[in-house]
């Protein structure tokens, strides 16, 4: 079985073929093909993945859109860590820029002319790319944050204040930082939903 790793060192994800059944812990896997680094058993992990639709997933892995925003919370394991991002089966429906984008979030992805055709063409059911989740929050001010009525922005942790509208649940808004777009997608991933270690033949 084949599974992205990230290097310890750099940062960078590779491919690798590991069975760790029968490779005792001293022996390394590989050396980064980035910076070298000799990465060893002990420090070998799967990397894991969330399935976000096109163009989301492309704005994100370009670096273009800092922040993710789902209605559930970070688990708090996966706060700073580096996660795939994984290009769904089924792109956002783009019937026209402002069905899915804000007029100043149009304005700041400079894609404008692009982001129709991203839709069209970028791939789908592939791993494009990771990106370090930072933290996550409540009413974050980034034009990409979704906001949550009657709750506070005062609480980083995405912790409601005690005058929060019972009737609306929030959003929290994922903060992403140090985007890769990799060169070549990884083709025929299946996604899941929630967090996921992806099949790779």
């Amino acid at each position: 079985m084949k599974q992205l790793i990230c290097c310890p060192e750099c940062g960078s994800v590779e491919l690798a073929t590991i069975d760790t059944s029968t490779i005792p812990w001293w022996t390394y896997i590989r050396d980064c093909e980035s910076c070298g680094y000799t990465i060893m058993e002990n420090e070998w992990d799967a990397l894991p993945a969330i399935s976000v639709r096109q163009p989301w997933s492309y704005l994100i892995c370009s670096g273009l859109k800092p922040i993710e925003n789902r209605t559930w919370k970070l688990p708090e394991k996966y706060k700073g860590q580096r996660v795939l991002i994984h290009a769904g089966a089924k792109p956002a429906k783009m019937i026209n820029p402002n069905n899915i984008f804000s007029y100043k979030q149009w304005e700041d992805t400079g894609e404008q002319g692009r982001v129709e055709s991203i839709v069209l063409s970028s791939p789908l059911s592939a791993i494009i790319g990771s990106v370090e989740i930072a933290d996550c929050v409540i009413n974050h001010p980034s034009i990409w944050a979704e906001h949550s009525i009657g709750y506070s922005q005062s609480y980083p942790n995405g912790v409601p204040v005690s005058c929060a509208n019972k009737k609306y649940k929030p959003i929290y808004n994922w903060v992403l930082k140090n985007p890769v777009l990799f060169d070549e997608p990884i083709l025929n991933v299946k996604g899941h939903l929630g967090f996921f270690t992806p099949k790779i033949d």
